[in-house]
């Protein structure tokens, strides 16, 4: 029996063309639906990263805004009778800073601490001294001593304070950005430990307020006249007289979020020049400041 000619144009498959056409869509849905995974992958992980960068940078800031506010903490012990001045436990510096690294910053004092001669680096350090106790330090260990900023029990032997004063325990406190990208804190006399992850630099200016003392009955000195760099407030002589800080920190995100290296603006507003950063990396980056108040000198 032979086989009609209309069985077999029945049994035909798709021809080249068709195939082809078929395949050109197919590649075009999967496109379409690959390129929105892409964006929205891409979107998840920008927002990721900003989150994170804006957690780091909170913790960073209040970090460093605790300690700047306790600077020159101590108790009032008395009235000094022939100025009418309140007498403190402690009235030595609280306060100083370096445009750089500190050149010491072991230093067992405020007062030994010194800075580099060129002081041109990305990231500034902060030193802070004040008056610890248990309203303002977790006790630590088992003799119940104040912790420092590292969260080691600040050393068993007190400090003699003012005359009529008795003895305290003094916290200093040295804060710098480490090599590894992190905030960091050194303590007079132990190693220095890392803080917070992903700070790339910090720069700080320091409000200076006039040498006149406020009228009489005012209750606050007058504002800062500018804010400086550490070498101004130096030259000048002018720690004691800082009453202000204003913080500015770099943070970057954790991974690897952008498809090339991208410029960002740091810490620039403090300074004159305002060129944008270009990093090394395919890392967000940007810039988060403050301003705290040296409570202690109002």
């Amino acid at each position: 029996m032979m086989i009609q000619p209309s069985s077999r144009l029945r049994q035909q498959g798709l021809s080249l063309i068709e195939l082809m056409i078929a395949m050109v869509l197919g590649l075009v849905v999967i496109g379409v639906v690959f390129a929105n995974y892409l964006g929205a992958t891409s979107g998840r992980n920008h927002s990721q990263a900003l989150g994170q960068m804006a957690e780091d940078a909170s913790v960073a800031l209040n970090y460093v805004r605790k300690h700047i506010a306790q600077a020159g903490y101590s108790r009032v012990v008395g009235v000094d009778a022939s100025t009418g001045k309140l007498v403190r436990s402690y009235s030595d510096i609280a306060l100083v800073g370096c445009s750089g690294d500190f050149s010491n910053p072991g230093a067992a004092t405020m007062a030994e601490l010194t800075c580099p001669p060129n002081q041109a680096a990305a990231s500034h350090s902060i030193a802070v001294a004040y008056e610890a106790d248990n309203t303002n330090s977790a006790l630590r260990g088992a003799s119940n001593l104040p912790g420092n900023c590292v969260g080691q029990p600040i050393d068993a032997t007190p400090i003699a304070g003012s005359p009529g004063a008795g003895t305290f325990h003094l916290s200093q406190a040295r804060l710098f950005v480490d090599g590894n990208a992190s905030l960091a804190c050194r303590a007079a006399g132990t190693p220095a430990a890392p803080l917070v992850n992903n700070i790339v630099s910090m720069r700080l200016r320091y409000g200076v307020g006039v040498d006149a003392p406020p009228a009489d009955g005012d209750f606050l000195p007058p504002p800062p006249v500018q804010f400086m760099p550490a070498e101004n407030v130096a030259t000048a002589n002018a720690w004691r007289r800082v009453s202000s800080v204003r913080v500015c920190v770099v943070v970057r995100s954790e991974e690897e979020v952008l498809p090339e290296p991208t410029p960002y603006f740091g810490c620039n507003a403090l300074d004159a020049d305002v060129n944008p950063i270009t990093p090394a990396d395919r890392r967000m980056y940007r810039a988060f400041s403050t301003t705290v108040m040296v409570q202690n000198r109002l």
